[in-house]
């Protein structure tokens, strides 16, 4: 089986047109030329500075014409080292495309909810660091033996129960009369045991206990008018005019304070970051403290 000839690029193939050379070789040779016989007869001969000037131009077309450099012409190797010392060689991204529709309505919320809500934030992780600090404290038995010993101490200190007076009466001797059958009883007699004692104890007066004040957690949804749950909506807690606590709605559009509040009546505000819906205020009743906020679209 006969064996194919190498294959090579027929798009770049030159053909040898011109005796030996090709038509690119050909002509590299003729500028050459040209430009050195005028070199030579314009420069004057001082010192032979016309024969080496015109030498150079006949050097360069020869070059371009004769010489490959890793079979590629000296006319590639300069083409891409000038193209390469013009060209810049680091890149800055420049952003020209519009942001989604969905991000233009992006406001953020204004410096005071920020505040606030970094400052409770802050509030909370310090809670939480005590907390935990309180726990990893070791205490050894005598300590919480002396803590809890002191602690009922004063507890009864501070009670209105008074202490139990007991009073011891004297002994007292009876004669007993002895029955007329009876004659080894006149000489007997009765009396009470020194020992047996009777309390009587003294009137007890009570103090009112301290009740601790009834608390509330506000907890409920946010929805639009086809009842379809808001996520992400800020929902404020006041009172007074002041922000007291700020939450924020799951994907499920449920909210809820972590930390409950006094039982009392408190303004419930809700604000979309997207700027979508907006909502009426709401007086919170402190009997009924779960809500559904609905939202209508702007």
């Amino acid at each position: 089986m006969q064996q194919h000839p190498i294959p090579r690029q027929i798009t770049t193939f030159e053909f040898k047109l011109i005796g030996q050379l090709t038509i690119r070789q050909a002509i590299y040779l003729a500028i050459g030329t040209a430009l050195g016989v005028a070199f030579f007869f314009l420069i004057p001969s001082v010192l032979y500075m016309n024969v080496l000037i015109a030498a150079l131009p006949l050097l360069i077309g020869v070059g371009f014409a004769f010489v490959p450099v890793n079979e590629r012409p000296m006319e590639i190797w300069i083409s891409n080292l000038v193209k390469r010392l013009t060209t810049p060689t680091q890149y800055y991204f420049h952003k020209k495309n519009k942001p989604p529709q969905i991000l233009l309505g992006v406001r953020l919320p204004p410096k005071e909810v920020l505040v606030e809500y970094l400052r409770a934030k802050q509030q909370l992780s310090a809670y939480e660091e005590n907390k935990s600090k309180k726990k990893d404290i070791p205490l050894g038995l005598e300590d919480t033996t002396k803590d809890k010993l002191s602690s009922i101490h004063k507890a009864l200190q501070g009670s209105g129960i008074q202490k139990l007076t007991i009073e011891a009466p004297q002994p007292t001797r009876t004669t007993p009369t002895a029955s007329p059958g009876d004659s080894r009883l006149s000489s007997a007699f009765t009396r009470t045991d020194a020992f047996h004692t009777s309390v009587r104890p003294s009137t007890l007066a009570f103090t009112p206990l301290s009740v601790k004040p009834l608390t509330m957690s506000i907890h409920g949804t946010v929805q639009n008018e086809n009842n379809i749950p808001l996520p992400h909506v800020v929902v404020y807690i006041k009172k007074d005019g002041h922000t007291v606590r700020i939450m924020k709605t799951n994907d499920q559009g449920y909210f809820e304070n972590a930390i409950p509040l006094p039982k009392d009546d408190y303004v419930l505000e809700a604000d979309d970051p997207h700027k979508k819906y907006s909502f009426a205020r709401m007086n919170i009743d402190p009997s009924r403290p779960v809500v559904q906020i609905v939202g209508q679209r702007n």
